[in-house]
């Protein structure tokens, strides 16, 4: 009996595979051509520049852009907090960082 089991097994995991392997990339994007300049439904306008000047000091070098980005950091600090407390519901690990490091 155990025989049988193998012998329907072999097929069916081949299957799987076969499917798994010629399956479309959900992920995987269209290559596209002559898509400059940028336009369309989805373009959201032009990429502004930044210049960081290194010869200031280190904690002035990223004051324009950090302030012309407040929002989306703050965003994005708010995501890590949040996925940090998914994982360690006490807060505890969101106190250490925000206060010791």
């Amino acid at each position: 009996m155990a025989g049988w089991g193998r012998a329907l097994l072999s097929p069916a995991a081949l299957l799987v595979v076969v499917q798994l392997v010629w399956a479309p990339d959900p992920y995987g994007e269209e290559c596209r051509s002559k898509t400059y300049p940028p336009s369309g439904p989805t373009f959201k306008g032009n990429i502004p520049t930044y210049v960081i000047n290194l010869d200031l000091p280190p904690s002035k070098r990223w004051d324009n852009l950090m302030h012309d980005k407040k929002i989306q950091l703050k965003t994005v600090v708010q995501n890590i907090k949040d996925i940090a407390n998914t994982f360690f519901p006490s807060g505890k690990i969101v106190d250490i960082v925000d206060n010791k490091i």
